[in-house]
């Protein structure tokens, strides 16, 4: 099974934009540091959201919710 869960991200510097690439909240950070003009930081997974999205990126989640 898929889960889509929409992620709306708003500022002042965005432009209006629908990216159907995986993303998580594993790149919220690495966002944030990039919107704030800081690197990223050493280690840590994630990508910016501005950027185009990694190629043959392939995200994982888990949920509780019995399939039916």
């Amino acid at each position: 099974a898929t889960l889509r869960v929409p992620m709306v991200v708003a500022g002042p510097q965005l432009s209006p934009a629908v990216d159907a690439e995986p993303r998580g909240l594993i790149d919220v950070g690495p966002t944030l540091l990039a919107m704030a003009g800081l690197p990223p930081l050493a280690g840590i997974d994630g990508a910016d959201l501005a950027a185009p999205a990694p190629a043959g990126r392939v995200l994982f989640s888990e949920t509780r919710t019995p399939a039916e």
